[in-house]
C-alpha cells in the first residue's frame, strides 16, 4: 500500500463514516456516536498498521 492509497482509503472511510456520525450527533444519540467513533478509530488503526507493516517489508 502506498502513501497515496493510505490517504485515499482513510479519506473515503472518514467521509462515509462521518455522515452517520454527524447525524447521530445532530440527533443527540451519544451512545451511537461513541460506537461509530470507536469503529472509525479501529478501522483507521488497522489500515495504518497494515501500511506500516508493508512499508517495512
Amino acid at each position: 500500500m502506498t502513501k497515496k492509497h493510505l490517504f485515499l482509503s482513510s479519506l473515503l472511510f472518514v467521509l462515509f463514516a462521518g455522515i452517520p456520525l454527524g447525524f447521530s450527533l445532530f440527533q443527540g444519540n451519544m451512545k451511537d456516536s461513541v460506537i461509530i467513533s470507536l469503529i472509525l478509530i479501529a478501522v483507521l488503526g488497522v489500515t495504518l498498521t497494515d501500511y506500516l507493516k508493508n512499508k517495512r517489508a
